[in-house]
C-alpha cells in the first residue's frame, strides 16, 4: 500500500490508498483502463477496487478480469442492483486504504497521480481532493499522457492549488472514515445520478472539513459514447430521472450557493429544454410530466439520510 508522510517526524502515519473504479456495462473499455492503470497501482504500492454492476460480457472480458482478481491484481464487487451513488458507497466499505479515489472506467493516469492525491491528506483537516481532467474531444483519439492539453477541454479553469466546495465524479478522493462518518453518498441520485459528486461534497464541506483542487492531480477522460451511468444506451433511464438528481441538488443545495436560478436553468436544458425535446413536439408533454414528476422526487428527498436510514 501506499505510504505518503514525513516519517522522520514520527508524528504522521503512513497513508494507504484503494483506487475505486464503479462501472456498467464498458467491458472492452474497462479492461482497456485496467491495462494501462495497473501499472501505476503496482508502482505505487496502491490497491485497486472494481464495483461492477452485473453485465453481460464477452468471454475475453470475462477471463481476463477473472485472471486479474486471481493473481491478486485488483478486488472485484459484483453487484446487481444499485445506481452508481450505491456503488460508490461499496466501494467506501469494501476499500482497505484510508484514502479512496474515485476514478471512472474510461481514464488515463499520468505516472504520480495517486501520489498527487495522497500528498494533501497529511493535513489531517483535509477530506477530499479533486483533480483537473481533461476531457477528449474525440474518443476515438484521446489525447496523450505527455500532451494532455491537446485535442481536449480542461475541466476546470483554476490553474492553482485552491480550496474547494466541488468534486467532479471521475477524479476525486476522500478520506475514508470521513465520508463514511458523514453518511457516504446518497443513493436518492438515481438514473445518471447528476450532482452527486457535488452534493458530497457540499456535505463535507458544511460539516466543516477542508476540500482542494489540486490541478497537477489530473487525468484524462476518454469519454466513452455509452454504458456508464447512461446505461447501455444514452436512452435507458425514464424521462423523469434526467431532471431527478438535479431537483435534489437544487432544494438541498443551491439557495446556500446563491444561484437557483443558474441551476433551475441548467434543470430546464437537460429536461424540457434540451434540443432533442424541441426538435420533437410530440415529447413535449411527456418532458414537462417528467420534469414536474423529478421535481416531485427530488423535494421529497431534499433532507439528506443515509442509505440504511431510508
Amino acid at each position: 500500500m501506499t505510504q505518503i508522510g514525513d516519517s522522520s517526524s514520527g508524528t504522521a502515519p503512513p497513508l494507504q490508498a484503494t483506487l475505486v473504479i464503479c462501472t456498467y456495462a464498458r467491458g472492452d473499455i474497462l479492461v482497456k483502463t485496467l491495462a494501462q492503470i495497473l501499472p501505476e497501482v503496482v508502482r505505487a504500492g496502491a490497491s485497486l477496487l472494481v464495483v461492477d454492476k452485473q453485465h453481460p460480457y464477452p468471454a475475453d472480458v470475462t477471463e481476463q478480469l477473472t485472471q486479474w482478481e486471481a493473481n491478486g491484481d485488483l478486488g472485484r464487487v459484483v453487484v446487481t442492483d444499485a445506481f452508481l451513488t450505491g456503488q460508490r458507497n461499496i466501494g467506501l466499505r469494501k476499500a482497505t486504504g484510508d484514502v479512496v479515489i474515485f476514478i471512472d472506467d474510461d481514464v488515463f493516469l499520468p505516472p504520480g497521480f495517486i501520489e498527487k492525491h495522497l500528498h494533501h491528506y497529511q493535513d489531517p483537516s483535509v477530506a477530499g481532493v479533486t483533480g483537473q481532467v481533461y476531457h477528449a474531444l474525440d474518443p476515438e483519439h484521446p489525447p496523450e499522457l505527455a500532451t494532455p492539453t491537446q485535442s481536449s477541454r480542461p475541466h476546470f479553469s483554476a490553474k492553482a492549488l485552491e480550496s474547494t466546495r466541488s468534486f467532479i465524479g471521475c477524479n476525486h478522493s476522500v478520506r475514508r472514515e470521513t465520508a463514511l462518518a458523514t453518511g457516504g453518498y446518497d443513493e436518492a441520485y438515481i438514473g445518471n445520478a447528476m450532482t452527486e459528486d457535488f452534493d458530497m461534497a457540499d456535505r463535507l464541506a458544511d460539516a466543516g472539513h477542508t476540500l482542494l483542487y489540486d490541478p497537477e492531480a489530473w487525468l484524462i477522460h476518454v469519454r466513452a459514447p455509452s454504458g456508464g451511468c447512461r446505461g447501455a444506451t444514452q436512452t435507458t433511464w425514464p424521462e423523469w430521472t434526467r431532471t431527478a438528481s438535479l431537483f435534489i441538488y437544487f432544494f438541498r443545495h443551491a439557495g446556500n450557493r446563491g444561484n437557483r436560478a443558474l441551476y433551475l436553468k441548467n434543470i430546464l436544458r437537460t429536461g424540457p429544454l434540451r434540443k432533442a425535446v424541441l426538435q420533437q413536439p410530440c415529447a413535449w408533454p411527456s418532458a414537462w410530466a417528467g420534469m414536474i414528476r423529478g421535481a416531485w422526487y427530488g423535494w421529497k428527498h431534499r433532507i439528506f439520510q443515509p442509505a440504511g436510514a431510508k
